[in-house]
């Protein structure tokens, strides 16, 4: 799984390139981007899917990336890659299902590069 985040990254990379999106945001973003998806698959099942959705508004970009923890394993609030993603986007939100699914999710906001 960890192997496959290089590429979203590059996906993400490419779909804020060709938006409004400020490159200083961007590379934030792309930081956050990281930092979720470690700190997710730190406690995630690699036989299930990691989900990751980049959503670009007029002033502000959303992230979102869904895991599926491991049993009882928790998602790690501490260390380096949640300081990194807590202070690259706003809004941090951690939502845990019955189904052991976790997402986490947070926004940037940006005004336009034109």
């Amino acid at each position: 799984m960890a192997e496959r985040v290089s590429l979203v990254r590059h996906a993400i990379g490419d779909v804020l390139d060709d938006t409004a999106v400020p490159e200083t945001s961007a590379v934030d973003l792309l930081l956050a981007l990281d930092a979720m998806c470690s700190v997710i698959i730190q406690c995630s099942d690699e036989s299930r899917p990691l989900t990751c959705q980049c959503t670009v508004g007029d002033t502000h970009a959303r992230l979102r990336v869904t895991g599926h923890l491991v049993g009882d394993v928790e998602l790690r609030r501490r260390g380096y890659a949640w300081r990194l993603l807590d202070s690259a986007v706003d809004g941090l939100t951690v939502a845990s299902h019955d189904d052991g699914s976790v997402q986490l999710s947070g926004h940037k906001a940006h005004r336009s590069a034109d």
